[in-house]
C-alpha cells in the first residue's frame, strides 16, 4: 500500500464573514416597503396556496383544499387588499403635502 498524507480539507470563507454587497436585487427582496411584502403575499399565495387548493380538490381531500389552500388563499387576500388601502393613503398623504409648484 501506498501512504499518503491526509491534509486537511480547505475551507472557504463563510458568507456570513464576508460582506454583503450592494446588490440591488437583495437590498429589494430585504425591504419591508407594503408594495414589496404585497408581491411576496401575491407570489405565494399563486404558487403555494393556490397549487394546495387545487391538488386537494383533485385527490379528493377536501381538508387540504379547504384548510391548507382555500382559507390559506382568503387571508393572503385580506393581507394584500390591507396592504393596498395603506399604499392608498400613503400615496393620497403625499399628494396632499406636497407643495404646489408655481407658474412662472
Amino acid at each position: 500500500m501506498i501512504d499518503t498524507p491526509t491534509a486537511a480539507p480547505v475551507l472557504a470563507a463563510s458568507p456570513a464573514s464576508q460582506p454583503a454587497a450592494a446588490d440591488p436585487c437583495v437590498a429589494c427582496h430585504e425591504t419591508r416597503s407594503p408594495g414589496v411584502v404585497a408581491d411576496r403575499t401575491l407570489f405565494v399565495m399563486i404558487l403555494e396556496h393556490r397549487m394546495r387548493a387545487f391538488q386537494g380538490a383533485y385527490q379528493m381531500i377536501p381538508d387540504d383544499s379547504h384548510w391548507h389552500g382555500w382559507s390559506e388563499m382568503q387571508c393572503d387576500l385580506s393581507e394584500i387588499r390591507s396592504l393596498a388601502q395603506e399604499m392608498r393613503a400613503a400615496a393620497a398623504a403625499h399628494r396632499t403635502t406636497r407643495p404646489a409648484s408655481r407658474k412662472t
